[in-house]
């Protein structure tokens, strides 16, 4: 779905027309949710929960954002726009949450070097588990992307996907656990590469 058309049914459209629309902006915005929430997440545990909760709050500001009708968009892709705010969302999270964890008084120079190395080494750590997680994914099978696509970021419930698919919902969900369990396999194994 072009730009254009995302931002025309999301401010005007019927409710179809927003739900094709809000699929298509997070099915754009996968990867990049992900990495954003890895690059600041305490643990890969966290990163379903929280990637669903920035598509939300990143969505929300975009949404009031189109509802005035001065704004358009000029020089960047949708896609572009959306990053920049989940970005500046997540960020401002990450600072609130460190502020919280460091405000003790002053901290020495030595003290702080030493935060800040392990603060850039754990940033690199995540980035390098984001991009793990991605090609993950990519190795899916079709189907199974979709399904954990439509599930853990587009929050939709069993019974919703298996009524699109015309599938019992226990049997969706038995797949699910499949897809779950290849992911995982494919992701220890990206990991963990062995030498042979």
């Amino acid at each position: 779905m072009k730009d254009q058309e995302i931002i025309r049914y999301l401010r005007g459209g019927n409710r179809l027309q927003r739900n094709q629309a809000t699929k298509a902006l997070l099915e754009q915005n996968f990867a990049n949710l992900c990495k954003i929430v890895l690059a600041y997440s305490a643990s890969s545990a966290e990163t379903e929960s929280n990637a669903t909760e920035l598509f939300r709050d990143s969505f929300v500001a975009l949404y009031r954002t189109l509802q005035n009708p001065q704004w358009s968009l000029n020089t960047s892709q949708l896609s572009t726009y959306f990053y920049a705010i989940a970005q500046r969302i997540q960020s401002k999270k990450t600072q609130t949450r460190r502020k919280s964890l460091f405000n003790f008084g002053e901290i020495s120079p030595k003290h702080e070097q030493r935060v800040s190395q392990e603060v850039y080494e754990e940033t690199l750590s995540k980035s390098e588990k984001v991009q793990t997680l991605q090609h993950a994914i990519v190795k899916l099978d079709p189907k199974c992307q979709g399904l954990i696509k439509e599930y853990y970021y587009s929050n939709a419930s069993w019974k919703e996907i298996a009524e699109d698919e015309k599938a019992a919902p226990t049997a969706i969900r038995q797949r699910a656990n499949l897809c779950i369990k290849k992911l995982r396999s494919i992701y220890s194994t990206l990991k963990n590469p062995r030498n042979d």
